[in-house]
């Protein structure tokens, strides 16, 4: 059986014999040399990139140092020493005392340790009374807390009883007999209410609705309202003075129909309007062929 050839030998003497004499280049160096060459070698623009890295990497590694200390040094320097609390003349429901334990951050924390608006929305909370929270830092170690009085405004009823709300309709507290001297919602039930929280219907659509009604109303000096009906969203009514029934169908036209009713039960402001003296309802929720509004008086009917 014939012997198959061998590869021949990898003579490494050989090979660096005839790299001296100059008849084999030394391939492996001159490559290694030819790749640190290529690798060492950048065009300009090349360089000004890296450099701009470099300054970048050092730029942010400054700021966050920076940064580090600021934190570090304020919650070192700056303590609470004092909580102010501002109270309007005439105070409100709660003592400042009440008002800083609601707060909850005492003296001896850090100035920056706390979140003003989530501190304010948990004071608002614990103290359904307070309608308005602002909280303020005065360096280098006070705490300003003012507050405004909510005001009982009207009443919905609900499952567990009649519920007392402010004008921004914030629940104030629950009753179990509907409340004297404020406005009573009829044809809207309270869903799950909760003093602190805000006032929900099982319709929210009627929410809405009151809103704008009473809203709008106010800011015209159509007052007292001592009822608002929102049975019907299309046949929206509200009692003024206990002695007019003011209908306005529907919220659409709010405005004009609430300009128009203020006009007809004020004395003085048109020559067909109404006295002080007169009793009934008054349904503005349409107009003429003509676009002016058209009511409908309705003498002794409420």
């Amino acid at each position: 059986m014939p012997l198959k050839p061998r590869a021949p030998l990898y003579d490494q003497q050989a090979d660096q014999r005839a790299a001296r004499q100059g008849t084999v280049p030394p391939r492996k160096k001159v490559a290694k040399r030819t790749a640190r060459k290529k690798k060492r070698e950048l065009t300009p623009g090349q360089a000004r990139r890296r450099r701009r890295i470099r300054y970048l990497l050092a730029g942010i590694f400054v700021t966050a140092a920076l940064a580090a200390g600021v934190v570090v040094s304020a919650a070192a320097l700056f303590k609470i020493k004092t909580v102010s609390v501002q109270q309007p003349e005439g105070g409100t429901a709660y003592t400042d005392d009440q008002i800083v334990a609601a707060f909850g951050q005492p003296v001896g924390e850090n100035m920056f340790g706390f979140s003003p608006d989530d501190s304010a929305a948990s004071i608002l909370q614990a103290l359904p009374y307070l309608e308005t929270v602002e909280i303020q830092r005065r360096l280098p170690d006070t705490v300003i807390i003012e507050v405004t009085p909510a005001v009982e405004y009207c009443a919905v009823s609900s499952d567990a009883g009649w519920v007392v709300c402010s004008s921004s309709l914030k629940v104030l507290r629950i009753d179990s007999a509907a409340p004297e001297g404020l406005i009573q919602v009829q044809g809207a039930v309270a869903d799950a209410p909760s003093p602190g929280q805000p006032l929900v219907l099982t319709e929210p659509d009627k929410l809405g609705a009151m809103q704008q009604v009473l809203s709008k109303a106010q800011a015209q000096g159509l007052t007292p309202i001592t009822e608002i009906n929102v049975s019907d969203l299309y046949e929206i009514s509200f009692l003024y003075d206990s002695r007019i029934r003011i209908v306005l169908g529907t919220v659409n036209d709010l405005d004009y129909k609430i300009n128009w009713a203020w006009r007809l039960v004020t004395p003085g402001q048109t020559e067909d309007g109404l006295t002080e003296e007169d009793r009934g309802t008054l349904d503005v929720s349409s107009r003429n062929e003509d676009g002016r509004g058209q009511a409908i008086w309705r003498s002794g009917s409420l």
